[in-house]
Parts: C-alpha cells; sequence; structure tokens
C-alpha cells in the first residue's frame, strides 16, 4: 500500500478497504461501486466544510465552482495516482489495456470507495482529514473565478487604500517561496513551495486583517 500516506492497519485490513479496490469489470457482484456512491458524498461534504469555514470571501457560486474543480473525474484520478493507489488495482485485462487517460473514471472511482471505505471503517472526522491530507496543496492551488489576490485589489480600490505590493525570495534550506505583502501600513508574509501559492496564501491573510 502507499506510503506517504499512513493509513491505520485495522482500516487497510478490513473487508471495505480491499473492496475498494475490486473494479466492476474483476468481479461484477463484489466490487466497489457502492463504496465508490458513499465516498463521493463523504468528499462533497468534506470539501463543503472546508471551503465554507476558510474562504470568507467567496460566494455561493464561487465556492461551488472551486468545489467543482476538487471533485471532477480529472482532479481526483490525479490524486490517486499522486499517492499510488492505483497500483493496487483490480480489474480486468480489458480495463488494465485502457490508456490511462481512459482509466480517469476508474481511478477517480476508487479513490471515492477508499474514502468510503475509511469512512465505514472510522468516522466522518478522521475520513474529512484523510481527504484534506490527500488532497494536500491542491485545496489551496484551485482558485475561483476571482482568486484572492484579484478580490484583495477590488478591495483595495472600492475602498481607497493603496493597492498590495508582493516581493517573493526563494529560501534555498526549505526550498520554499517566501512571498512579503505590503499593504495598509502592514506586512505579511507567507511560504509555500510553490511562488504562485505563496502570493495567494499571503492575499488571503491580507483580506482575513483588513475586513475584520
Amino acid at each position: 500500500m502507499p506510503e506517504n500516506i499512513k493509513i491505520p492497519k485495522k482500516i487497510t485490513n478490513s473487508k471495505n478497504y480491499k473492496l475498494a479496490f475490486i473494479h466492476k469489470s474483476f468481479d461484477k457482484d463484489q466490487n466497489n461501486e457502492r463504496l465508490e456512491f458513499l465516498g463521493d458524498a463523504v468528499i462533497q461534504l468534506a470539501i463543503s466544510e472546508k471551503l465554507h469555514h476558510e474562504e470568507q470571501h467567496f460566494n455561493e457560486g464561487e465556492l461551488t465552482r472551486i468545489r467543482a474543480k476538487l471533485v471532477n473525474t480529472s482532479f481526483l484520478s490525479s490524486v490517486c495516482k499522486k499517492h499510488d493507489f492505483h497500483k493496487y488495482i483490480k480489474a480486468s485485462k480489458g480495463t488494465n489495456s485502457l490508456s490511462e487517460y481512459q482509466k480517469d473514471k476508474v481511478y477517480a472511482g476508487m479513490l471515492e470507495a477508499i474514502i468510503g471505505a475509511v469512512f465505514l471503517e472510522s468516522d466522518y472526522y478522521y475520513a474529512s482529514k484523510f481527504v484534506y491530507k490527500l488532497f494536500g496543496d491542491e485545496l489551496y492551488s484551485l482558485d475561483s473565478t476571482k482568486d484572492a489576490k484579484t478580490i484583495l485589489q477590488e478591495y483595495c480600490q472600492s475602498n481607497n487604500i493603496e493597492l498590495p505590493s508582493y516581493h517573493s525570495t526563494e529560501d534555498n534550506k526549505s526550498n520554499e517561496f517566501v512571498c512579503t505583502l505590503n499593504i495598509n501600513n502592514m506586512t505579511i508574509e507567507a511560504k509555500h513551495v510553490q511562488k504562485k501559492i505563496s502570493e495567494q496564501l499571503a492575499a488571503k491573510k491580507a483580506l482575513t486583517m483588513i475586513t475584520k
């Protein structure tokens, strides 16, 4: 099983977890379809909850667009492959012979099934934390039609506040970009391995501070 995501043995040894890796082409009776259905609901709720609490400056439509980017087939498949779950799928020879692009739906469904199994063998709290761990930085790299930097700029313009300035430097020790944002006599810093995300995180911090 994947080594970069630690899952308790009581879960990985369970019948449900093992079933999550069985595609319907391998066994038409005992497969992961029902777990896929459940896992989809867990992901939707976990992502909705996180966006509700952490993205205070987006309206309902923008939150819906962000969530859609995080739960679509292509993205879920990429998460599945990122953590190497796809290497353990049980599927027919025909399914296994498909191109990686054609197997996106298979991998996405399997990831949903795994999350469904984790939920059944633990609880919602653990399953939601599991989802956040799987998605990692992608939770912060996908934006709605208006990202934090754009919202911050528009807020400043509408409130006669001098526009923010961004300055990024690379920390060779941590391999992270340190973004320094100056706005309204405040200096705000944020770090991330991707320069773009460090700027977004700094902008989000600034929005929280100047809109209190």
